[in-house]
């Protein structure tokens, strides 16, 4: 396995991230195109920003020397923490939102997605957080057995029924 490391991402890595969020996106636009956007390289870098910004989400970078000196970027993750309130069917708790992880096509198989995901399970620890939640899309079968083989279960489903409207 690569010597990855694993640090907070910066200014600097936004371009990188911006392409790889690029790519996850067009994934799911090309499996659900009524429903996803595309974007380009610059909203993507937008958006990245605005999240480095936010109190409550951290994205973190994995990176792996190239050639002994320079630095690339291998995967990431975005992590958020919110506050639930109670109500009246649940108890108020700090959950974790694993609102995006990749590991770039070179790397996969690699053990970095684990890495990535004990990461999130350190900085939920470091937050407060005793459960991380995340949504994987119905056509990412290969996503969807990589979380449940590092203990991600199911907790309840989401399922859609499209409505033909007549205009």
């Amino acid at each position: 396995m690569p010597d990855f490391s694993i640090r907070d991402a910066t200014d600097a890595d936004l371009p990188a991230l911006a392409e790889a969020m690029v790519r996850l996106q067009t994934a799911h636009t090309e499996a659900f195109p009524d429903v996803y956007r595309t974007f380009d390289v610059d909203v993507a870098k937008g958006h990245l920003e605005s999240q480095l910004n936010e109190p409550d989400t951290v994205i973190r970078v994995a990176t792996v020397s190239e050639d002994g000196q320079s630095e690339i970027i291998a995967g990431h993750v975005v992590f958020a923490v919110e506050e639930k309130p109670e109500t009246v069917f649940t108890r108020a708790r700090r959950i974790g939102h694993l609102c995006q992880i990749e590991v770039e096509p070179a790397f996969r198989r690699s053990g970095l997605g684990q890495l990535l995901l004990e990461d999130c399970d350190r900085l939920a620890t470091a937050h407060g957080v005793t459960q991380i939640f995340l949504q994987v899309g119905a056509f990412n079968s290969p996503a969807r057995a990589f979380f449940e083989e590092s203990g991600f279960e199911e907790f309840g489903s989401r399922l859609c029924r499209r409505v033909r409207i007549e205009r």
